[in-house]
Parts: C-alpha cells; sequence; structure tokens
C-alpha cells in the first residue's frame, strides 16, 4: 500500500470495495508453489484456509520460515485464491512495517475505521515487533479481534517463532499463539531439485536437465530465493551470450555464492 496515499485511501472508505486494490502479487499462486516434505503440511492448511476463509480452526494463520521459504508466496497464493473463488471478499495484503507507519502516522480512527471493512487481513513479516514501541504493538491485536469478530479471516507471515520473539506486548503475544502456526523447513534435495526443474521451465524458459538441477542442489543455497538468483543467472548467460548450460557454467555461476 502507498503510504503517501494512505491518507485519501482513508478519507474514502464509502467508496466500492473494487476501488481499494489488495495489494497482493499475481505472479504467486499455488498452481506455482512447489511442494515437498519440507512445506506440505503449511501448503494444505494454506489451502483450507483459502477454500473456507474465516470459518477454520486456522485463525489467525500464522506461517513461519527463514528468508526465501516461501512464506509471502504462500500468504499471496491464499489472498488471489480467496479472491478467485469470491470477487465480493475485500481482502488486504499489507507489510507489519507499513501498517505501523500509517498507524503512527495517519488518524487513528479512520485507521481503524479501513481495516476493519476487510473480510481478510494478510499482513507480513510481522517479526519486526520486536522492534517497534509497546505501545505501537497494541494495534495489531486490535485489528486482529476486529476481522475475527465478524467471522473474516488473518493472516501472518514471521520470519521467527512466536515463542522466540522479544518484547511483545502481551495480548498480541496472546492472539499469536491461539491460531496456527505453520512452520516452513529448510527443503530437501529432492524438493530443491523439483524447483529448480519447474521454476527452469515456467518461469526461465532455459533447458535444465536432472543432472545440472542435482549439482545446483548440492551445492548451493537450500533457500528458494538463493536458487532464483542462480537461475537468472543461468538465463542471461543462456540468452544473451548463447552459453550451453553445462555444469563447467553452473560452476562459473555459483562460485560467487559459495564464496
Amino acid at each position: 500500500m502507498d503510504n503517501d496515499n494512505q491518507g485519501n485511501e482513508f478519507s474514502h472508505l464509502n467508496t466500492e470495495k473494487q476501488s481499494i486494490p489488495s495489494q497482493l502479487n499475481p505472479v504467486y499462486g499455488f498452481d506455482n508453489f512447489i511442494k515437498g516434505e519440507c512445506n506440505q503440511v503449511v501448503f494444505n492448511a494454506g489451502l483450507e484456509v483459502a477454500t473456507e476463509p474465516g470459518q477454520t480452526h486456522y485463525n489467525p494463520f500464522i506461517i513461519v520460515g527463514d528468508t526465501g521459504l516461501g512464506k509471502t508466496h504462500l500468504a499471496n497464493a491464499i489472498g488471489s485464491k480467496i479472491l478467485e473463488s469470491d470477487s465480493n471478499k475485500r481482502v488486504i495484503y499489507v507489510s507489519a512495517s507499513d501498517l505501523c507507519r500509517q498507524y503512527n502516522t495517519g488518524n487513528k480512527l479512520d485507521f481503524l475505521h479501513f481495516y476493519n471493512i476487510f473480510d481478510v487481513l494478510i499482513i507480513d513479516d510481522i517479526q519486526i515487533i520486536e522492534n517497534i514501541a509497546l505501545k505501537t504493538q497494541e494495534i495489531f491485536p486490535i485489528l486482529i479481534d476486529c476481522i475475527l469478530g465478524h467471522h473474516g479471516q488473518v493472516i501472518l507471515t514471521s520470519a521467527k517463532d512466536p515463542d522466540k520473539l522479544k518484547r511483545v506486548e502481551p495480548r498480541l503475544s496472546s492472539r499469536l499463539k491461539g491460531g496456527l502456526i505453520a512452520r516452513l523447513e529448510i527443503p530437501d534435495e529432492i524438493t530443491i531439485i523439483q524447483y529448480l526443474l519447474q521454476k527452469a521451465q515456467m518461469d526461465y524458459d532455459i533447458p535444465l536437465n536432472n543432472e545440472i538441477a542435482n549439482y545446483i542442489a548440492k551445492n548451493t543455497s537450500t533457500d528458494f530465493r538463493g536458487l532464483n538468483g542462480v537461475l537468472a543467472s543461468l538465463k542471461a548467460q543462456y540468452s544473451f551470450i548463447n552459453k550451453p548450460i553445462t555444469i563447467d557454467l553452473v560452476k562459473q555461476v555459483i562460485a560467487p555464492i559459495k564464496q
């Protein structure tokens, strides 16, 4: 959400819901989320939330995992599927840091009225609450209670387990422990290879065989964001310099990463 325009958005609370963008990234969907043992439970729970938002025991639904494991992807996928199933649903995606800035710089009553109109509230990177004032943290349990109060769905992502967050306002701590905490684990080698092969074909349009994918899986980062960086580099070499994708080229590409 554009903070510079937030005041204008808050002042138009009676406009049609279609005029308020969801802020979801359409690139992230369930169809291109690579499943494996590391994320199967989280994926299935997320799919259930997307199918019956506000009607499951997974509320709030908290997706926890290290950077690059797919938290933001899955949160966006849930929001997009909800809208695909029911375009009348009001869905909003916002980062926790943006939410704090909006609360501290805008009219607080308008802020609360604005977010209370949504059926689905998705807050990304909730772990930043560790570094904000306890007074500002109070807005999170208030918003969560507002959404749950009208049978809406709350989805949160965090790079840290809620139990390990420090300096958390007591009511917020209670809300974070009251839903489903679904943890994304580091992907196993089979999942990484599957990810590389599918992404190479669908997103990068480069030829990648099992031997190459296996070598990358054994010699690079185990987070999906890092793997995308390798694929992007291979794409550049393949498309712009017409280099065939070989083990030697992969070694050249990942050498700086391994240093």
